[in-house]
């Protein structure tokens, strides 16, 4: 692994559980890191956060950086899944917030918020030489309302735009979709970052972005004639930033006993068409053992009639399903 596509990020041992928290960011053009530690911290506690490497040089990205009031190709750079209805309503909010020591400054640059899930762009400069050697790139760590947000999904992504310049770009989708109210009070945190010794902090409030937000509650549910393997819908949710679909999943208890989910990896299908695979997906868990599952897919213009989820697993997980065994069409009119 590369330790330039590496960015340790903290996250309190006293909030997690085993495997309740996983983070999954599919990329088919970047390449995927699934990083295990802070680098032990994750593994101990079998989270895994998937980190991907970008690896874009734009030239006079870094000059742009100073002049735009909002980062728009930032998002795009990053395969962002809301960048375009972001970049064309507007959406995320400049917050231009920076905390300077011995010359070196993490601005918070900008950020989105939609009551269930967040974005947020930094960018780290020096008039020393940055690194992003594994041992020195430090940790970072967000607070909502003075308090370590509960994930379901988070990546962050890291690019060093020149020795002077490092871009981040953060994720998370919470465990609810209603988790917070209309405005936040964010925090970004770091300590010894890029080869820079000391702390900063970059604070802020947050507001909902405006635009419909419309919450179903569907009875769908499929289940295998042996009743062993279900999903069930719990809530479909649509904002101007993500479109998120939140599952039961229920499979024997003995898989409880291993890394073996059996019903992960999904699919989507809605009702006009449209696959959302690859980019255009991300999936976590919201609770224990990978039972209630989160599927997070771009901001729809319109409610679909319908949605169709289809899981995707193999023999090498150590089951026998079959892809037609468990389809579900979420009804949402």
């Amino acid at each position: 692994m590369n330790n330039q596509d590496l960015h340790s990020i903290h996250i309190p041992i006293d909030k997690l559980k085993a495997r309740e928290k996983v983070a999954v960011y599919q990329a088919k053009k970047k390449q995927k890191v699934q990083r295990n530690a802070s680098l032990s911290l994750l593994a101990a506690c079998t989270l895994a956060l998937t980190v991907l490497s970008s690896g874009f040089v734009f030239t006079g990205m870094a000059q742009a950086l100073s002049t735009l009031p909002f980062v728009g190709p930032i998002y795009e750079q990053f395969n962002e899944i809301a960048s375009a209805t972001i970049k064309e309503n507007k959406l995320a909010t400049a917050i231009d917030k920076k905390d300077t020591h011995h010359g070196f400054s993490m601005t918070v640059k900008e950020a989105a918020y939609d009551g269930g899930r967040m974005m947020m762009t930094i960018i780290y400069e020096s008039p020393h030489k940055l690194s992003m050697d594994e041992e020195k790139v430090g940790y970072s760590f967000i607070k909502i309302n003075n308090q370590d947000p509960n994930v379901a999904i988070g990546s962050a992504t890291t690019d060093q735009l020149d020795d002077h310049t490092i871009v981040e770009y953060h994720q998370f989708a919470f465990k609810s979709p209603t988790q917070y109210g209309n405005e936040i009070n964010v925090s970004m945190n770091g300590e010894n970052l890029f080869g820079q010794r000391g702390k900063w902090e970059v604070s802020f409030p947050l507001k909902k972005v405006k635009g419909d937000h419309k919450e179903f509650q569907p009875s769908a549910a499929v289940k295998t004639l042996d009743g062993q393997y279900s999903i069930s819908s719990k809530s479909v949710t649509f904002s101007p930033l993500s479109t998120r679909i939140d599952l039961n999943v229920m499979y024997p208890a003995i898989l409880d006993t291993n890394d073996h989910w059996p019903m992960y990896d999904y699919m989507v299908m809605d009702s006009n068409g449209r696959k959302y695979d690859a980019l255009d997906i991300q999936e976590g868990t919201s609770g224990a053992y990978g039972h209630d599952i989160v599927i997070i897919l771009p901001p729809m213009k319109e409610v679909p009639s319908s949605l169709t989820v289809l899981p995707r697993y193999g023999d090498k997980q150590g089951h026998s399903l079959t892809k037609e065994d468990l389809i579900l069409n979420i009804k949402l009119h």
